[in-house]
């Protein structure tokens, strides 16, 4: 069977390569005091304060977006989500904002809404979003795109 491409993936590396040092100081942190106890409750303990990290990890890693010929992929290796370019009929841009323990935060979004305004998936705006709705425009002429959306791309939001 073949497998199909992506014609587009992002996986924002960089973003992921700044906070991956945490995980691997987590993940090293226990070999030290396993090499020294032979108590075999601590070491599994240990062995299963490792499994955390690496799951967080692995996740983080495989967090990704593709586009494909007639869909878009969002999720990781332990879930995904796939919306199909004949539901997607406007694209707009929306600030998500929301607060945890006190720290605000607040994040631009790229949303593929389906012809009862319903938010299929968000993606955040990024260099690479103006590709993806290049392709997506070669493939569903129906697709409007919002004129917020356009004042973002053109640089004036």
């Amino acid at each position: 069977m073949k497998r199909e491409v992506p014609i587009f993936s992002e996986y924002n590396m960089n973003k992921k390569f700044k906070i991956m040092p945490l995980f691997i100081i987590l993940f090293i942190l226990p070999i030290f005091p396993m090499t020294s106890t032979s108590d075999v409750e601590i070491i599994c303990f240990l062995l299963a304060m490792q499994i955390i990290p690496s799951v967080i990890a692995v996740y983080i890693l495989t967090s990704h977006f593709s586009v494909y010929s007639n869909k878009i992929e969002v999720g990781s290796v332990f879930s995904k989500s796939i919306v199909l370019f004949n539901k997607i009929k406007v694209i707009d841009i929306k600030l998500f904002e929301g607060s945890n323990k006190g720290y605000n935060w607040s994040a631009l979004k790229i949303i593929f809404l389906d012809k009862h305004n319903h938010i299929l998936c968000s993606l955040p705006a990024s260099n690479s979003i103006p590709g993806v709705i290049s392709i997506l425009k070669n493939y569903n002429y129906q697709i409007n795109i919002s004129n917020d959306l356009k004042e973002y791309l053109n640089g004036e939001g």
